[in-house]
């Protein structure tokens, strides 16, 4: 992760993504209000020193910077991870040894995702 995020510029830039993105809107009540002093605090001091702080805040830009086909896809790699392991203890692999090769797609991955968020 880029150490620019801990200036106010670069924590500024990275605030204005997740608005346009909806990253704003999927952080907690308590995220926000962190990022909004962690910014005022930025400004008037140019940038963060606190090693605590700066993790609380790099796990915050992180979920700001997620996009919807990275939660998809991250969402489909769990759920082909949970599959693999299901399916490897039953043995289906021994007579079926494609469906292995199909969990490792990205295409069945993403639509596991899309699958899994949807509730379906």
């Amino acid at each position: 992760m880029d150490s620019n995020i801990f200036t106010f510029k670069g924590l500024l830039t990275h605030v204005r993504h997740g608005f346009r993105s909806g990253g704003w809107s999927r952080l907690t009540r308590v995220e926000r209000g962190f990022i909004r002093c962690v910014l005022c605090y930025t400004k008037i001091r140019g940038r963060l020193a606190n090693l605590r702080l700066m993790v609380k805040v790099a796990e915050i830009v992180l979920k700001l910077m997620e996009t919807p086909a990275k939660r998809i896809f991250k969402a489909g790699e769990a759920r082909a991870r949970g599959l693999k392991l299901n399916l490897e203890k039953r043995g289906v692999f021994q007579y079926a040894p494609r469906v292995k090769a199909w969990l490792n797609t990205v295409e069945f991955k993403f639509y596991l995702g899309v699958m899994t968020l949807q509730g379906g």
